[in-house]
């Protein structure tokens, strides 16, 4: 059976589509709050939502009253706000769950560290960051063709990144992430995944890091 759980969600028409997908799929849906909106009886009927009965709503007060409860899954995706990620990752870990999160993991050296000493104690579980580029057939492809060398030695790689009008405006100017406070600085949220293609690419791992503002 599949678990979706929402950590405190602000938007009721996301959290109704996903609702609705597990009413269509019988999966549980676990409610994390504070939460952004009213999903009272009344609420709930004036908003026309005539599939909620169908689907099994489970709430819990905090993070830490849901991880009271039984382990509801033998692994978790961690794909909330960016902040979360590793409030979520260690309370899984000692949960004895085993743990995919998406970047960045963590968003300070000090939370990064510490949640390596806990990985550390908790061998026996599985932690994996996800970074979906390497998977692509296009990074794939590239990688071959730099181990391979059918082009010559690599000597330098020119990687631009480009965020786009639309997604700044929209994700980082009014979205989720216009706030660091909230989530984390803008280049270690677009750029761990930048920092991680290179390391895959050249099959090495970084050693300094420069940025020009």
């Amino acid at each position: 059976m599949l678990n979706i759980v929402l950590v405190e969600p602000e938007i009721p028409m996301n959290t109704g589509n996903i609702a609705r997908t597990c009413a269509a799929t019988g999966s549980v849906l676990h409610i994390v709050h504070p939460i952004g909106f009213d999903i009272s009886d009344k609420a709930v009927k004036r908003a026309g939502l005539d599939y909620w009965h169908l689907v099994d709503i489970r709430q819990y007060k905090n993070l830490d009253d849901f991880f009271k409860v039984e382990k509801i899954a033998h692994a978790v995706i961690i794909s909330s706000i960016d902040n979360t990620h590793y409030d979520a990752a260690v309370k899984s870990l000692k949960k004895g769950y085993n743990v995919l999160v998406e970047g960045p993991v963590a968003n300070s050296l000090d939370k990064l560290v510490n949640l390596e000493n806990i990985c550390e104690e908790n061998k026996d579980k599985i932690f994996m960051a996800a970074m979906p580029y390497r998977y692509s057939s296009f990074f794939k492809k590239l990688k071959n063709i730099i181990e391979s060398k059918e082009l010559g030695q690599l000597i330098n790689i020119n990687y631009n990144s480009y965020i786009g009008y639309d997604k700044f405006a929209h994700k980082y100017v009014r979205g989720n992430w216009r706030l660091d406070s909230d989530t984390a600085p803008i280049f270690l949220t677009n750029s761990c995944y930048d920092l991680d293609m290179l390391e895959y690419l050249t099959n090495s791992t970084c050693e300094s890091l420069k940025i020009f503002l």
